[in-house]
């Protein structure tokens, strides 16, 4: 009878949970106005307008955000977390199937002079290194939705790339902390264009165009990021990117309880 009682509570509650999330879902698609995305503009504003705009459907870049993290170098890390296993990218996995190899940090900063290596959106290095909760410090006053925020590191050497993907992260900065590089933002108001994957890597999709082979002929605009830049990408956005030197950036990313609810009914 106790174990009959038990289910009979666990289905209410389940039940409960779904209506929940069905409810905020279809609140969602019929009171939010969706992004539109043929307006392609890149801001430059100062770091006072970025809690104004982070929420609204604005591609803007800070110029020297901050020095703060100025510290964190391929020196510093191979320092201090050398013997960090990481998984390193050898193709651009975007457009690619992956080819992943596993390695020491310290061994990844030897190999990165000499081939193209990426570290792409670490999470468990930002969490075990505790650099999580120092970004969190500061970037926790840029977002407007504090339910969920999280933090992935890209570690790349010279020349290394992304294919083209969007992400859905409701609220999504990528800081610049060590050298520089190059973005690219396309014109995202026809999907077909971009020959979506089936395929998707959490919540970003994923074009099937090699656009750094293939011919697009898209408008596009370039922005060019040195260390202390910031730059905001909204959800939906197309984008890649190019490593002009040896990189480390950081993604910067928030999620309100109503978006990560969405993600079950899709």
């Amino acid at each position: 009878m106790r174990c009959l009682n038990v289910n009979i509570i666990y289905l209410c509650l389940l039940s409960l949970f779904m209506y929940i999330v069905s409810s905020l879902y279809f609140y969602k698609k019929i009171y939010i106005k969706p992004n539109t995305y043929q307006h392609l503009e890149i801001y430059e504003v100062e770091a006072d307008k970025m809690l104004e705009l982070i929420g609204t459907n604005t591609i803007f870049v800070v110029r020297n955000f901050t020095d703060e993290f100025s510290y964190i170098t391929p020196t510093y890390l191979k320092q201090h977390y050398g013997n960090h296993v990481i998984n390193a990218h050898t193709t651009i996995c975007e457009q690619y199937s992956k080819n992943i190899v596993q390695m020491t940090l310290s061994k990844f900063f030897k190999k990165y002079n000499k081939e193209a290596l990426y570290i792409k959106e670490d999470l468990d290095f930002m969490y075990k290194t505790n650099l999580r909760k120092r970004v969190d410090m500061k970037m926790r006053n840029y977002f407007t939705n504090l339910f969920l925020r999280y933090y992935l590191i890209w570690i790349g050497s010279k020349g290394s790339k992304t294919g083209i993907h969007k992400d859905m992260d409701e609220q999504n900065y990528l800081f610049q902390v060590y050298g520089k590089k190059k973005v690219i933002l396309f014109q995202s108001d026809n999907d077909t264009i971009f020959k979506v994957r089936k395929e998707k890597e959490g919540s970003a999709s994923l074009s099937s165009i090699d656009y750094w082979n293939d011919k697009l002929d898209i408008p596009k605009k370039e922005v060019i990021l040195q260390a202390g830049d910031i730059l905001s990408i909204p959800s939906g956005w197309w984008h890649c990117a190019e490593n002009l030197s040896e990189s480390i950036a950081i993604s910067c990313r928030a999620e309100s309880c109503l978006n990560m609810l969405s993600y079950f009914t899709c």
